[in-house]
């Protein structure tokens, strides 16, 4: 869901082949745990299973007890609905709340979605110890990050980090661990840090299938209520 680059080593084709690694799959079921940290010190587990398809998402809580059943459909990035079994039905995420924290995370729902990184350009490129270092920028004035440093393993074409800026740092994205699988690059191990509120969210992939056969008509509001 991140990394786009431009320079004159061919950016374009740089861009492509980041992007094929990351995405090389037809669908990708996961299962995931979330252990977040708040300034107070204080920890929370949560675990959700995700189904995804291209650009199309759904994304259901398993814990904790109080929260299983709750989810989020993605069908583009203003198109997203959330499920919780209290509501009498389907709510769409409006924009003025689509770059809340998605359920006490230290990301928000549209960092959910693979288009909100397609709304930042290219800045600039530079090297330093096998490692490419890439600004992109974003004029949307909607967005609570103005600039982005992607930091990308030269080997690999795969990014090690991402530090979200706007005036000054506001979040870090670190990949602890990342595997490859059937030619596809999974980050298994994800570090996000918020420096301003001392708040971290840890993303651990504990199961993953790639290619299972899912179609497009899966990724539906009726579903989103009746998956578990």
């Amino acid at each position: 869901m991140w990394f786009f680059i431009f320079f004159s080593i061919s950016g374009d084709s740089l861009m492509e082949e980041m992007r094929y690694k990351l995405g090389n799959f037809k669908d990708r079921i996961m299962e995931i745990r979330m252990e977040t940290e708040k300034e107070d010190g204080k920890k929370s587990l949560k675990k959700v299973k995700i189904w995804e398809k291209g650009k199309l998402r759904m994304i259901k809580f398993t814990y904790p007890r109080d929260m299983k059943g709750i989810g989020i459909l993605i069908l583009k990035m203003n198109e997203i609905y959330l499920w919780m079994p209290s509501y009498a039905g389907v709510k769409r995420i409006t924009s003025s709340t689509v770059y809340t924290n998605f359920m006490g995370t230290d990301f928000s729902y549209a960092e959910l979605t693979g288009e909100f990184y397609k709304r930042f350009k290219v800045k600039k490129v530079d090297e330093k110890d096998g490692t490419y270092i890439i600004t992109l920028y974003s004029n949307d004035v909607s967005s609570p990050y103005k600039l982005l440093k992607l930091f990308l393993d030269k080997e690999t074409t795969s990014p090690d980090s991402i530090k979200f800026y706007r005036n000054r740092l506001k979040k870090i994205i670190r990949i602890k661990e990342k595997k490859e699988m059937d030619g596809c690059i999974i980050p298994f191990n994800i570090v996000v840090e918020n420096p301003e509120k001392s708040t971290k969210t840890k993303i651990i992939i504990e199961n993953v299938k790639l290619n299972t056969g899912l179609s497009d008509g899966f990724f539906t509001r009726r579903n989103l209520r009746r998956m578990r």
